[in-house]
């Protein structure tokens, strides 16, 4: 029996990488490409997130006269103010021309409203189509909620009467996770990338070894042959176990490195995705190679065609999601 399972495993791992298209998309497409896709994304992410939070943001102000004070806070806010004169439908056409363009209008009757003790009026001009421009406009709208918040503060002291009563609840925010736990969450669509990348590792040559020789006419002579059948199809499924364990292998080697590029101390993350962590994962996930390789060549083995037996194999690899998301996670968390 060992000695069939051996010839029949020899026979589709050569037909396997004699292919050099099924072999691209084995071990290459997935293990590679899926990580460093993933991996370069966070990284974009993060890295503009954090240049978005030291950023001086620029806004253009009409009538800065009108608030002085306003201004000076907002300068103290790292926000470049850029006085420049003009009306509303101006402004419109600056805004226009320039999608990344926020301008605060302040108009007349400000100052006296403002002394007044009434609602003085602010017009926040921006496109919010524009990424940046939206950015920059809820960075400037937070800066001056916060700015009323301290005039209404004041104008209650004038008034004797204290701030705190307009606070009942104070609620303070206490996060007890990890940097570790933190990271996870980001790090959470690992598992799904695991579970496909190690599927499509042997989907064509499972989909190959049954519906591809059935339509090459090549499996009618190999099950003539005097061997037991299970025995050809404990090695087509052995075979199918061998290619999801490399591209398993690759894709982990390949994440283990990429993900020490992501900057993610930066923001109070960490991971620990060494070779310890990509050991563990190969280990608890080398059991489902073999559920996977079974439940792929069961499927293409009662299709007719290879590209049926493509989409059938594609719709039963979600069994497999739940229990593989489960254990990545666990090892994740533990960590």
């Amino acid at each position: 029996m060992i000695a069939t399972l051996l010839t029949v495993l020899r026979k589709e791992l050569r037909e396997t990488f004699r292919d050099r298209r099924t072999l691209v998309s084995s071990l290459l497409m997935g293990p590679l490409l899926a990580p460093l896709l993933l991996v370069g994304g966070m990284q974009l992410s993060l890295e503009r997130s954090l240049d978005s939070a030291e950023e001086t943001v620029p806004l253009t102000v009409a009538g800065s006269e009108r608030a002085p004070g306003l201004l000076d806070f907002l300068r103290e806010r790292g926000i470049r103010i850029t006085p420049r004169e003009g009306t509303a439908e101006e402004i419109a056409g600056w805004v226009a021309k320039d999608k990344e363009l926020v301008v605060l209008e302040i108009r007349e009757g400000f100052g006296e409203a403002l002394l007044a003790g009434k609602p003085a009026r602010l017009v926040l001009h921006s496109d919010g189509s524009g990424t940046t421009a939206s950015r920059h406009a809820g960075r400037v709208g937070r800066n001056l909620d916060a700015w009323a918040s301290r005039i209404a503060a004041a104008r209650l002291q004038v008034r004797g009467v204290s701030p705190s009563l307009m606070q009942p609840v104070v609620i303070d925010n206490v996060d007890l996770s990890t940097p570790t736990s933190r990271a996870t969450l980001i790090l959470g669509v690992l598992s799904y990338m695991v579970l496909l990348v190690m599927l499509s590792g042997g989907l064509y040559l499972a989909i190959d070894a049954t519906a591809g020789e059935r339509e090459r006419g090549s499996l009618e002579p190999l099950l003539t042959l005097p061997v037991p059948r299970e025995h050809l199809i404990y090695g087509k499924v052995l075979a199918t176990v061998v290619m999801m364990a490399l591209a398993l292998g690759l894709m982990l080697a390949v994440l283990a490195l990429a993900l020490r590029r992501l900057p993610l101390e930066e923001i109070g993350m960490s991971v620990d995705f060494g070779p310890a962590m990509a050991l563990a994962i190969f280990g608890a996930m080398l059991p489902f190679t073999l559920v996977g390789a079974a439940l792929l060549t069961v499927v293409a083995s009662f299709t007719r065609s290879y590209k049926e037996a493509q989409t059938r194999s594609e719709e039963h690899t979600s069994e497999l999601q739940s229990p593989c998301n489960l254990v990545c996670r666990l090892l994740l968390e533990k960590k």
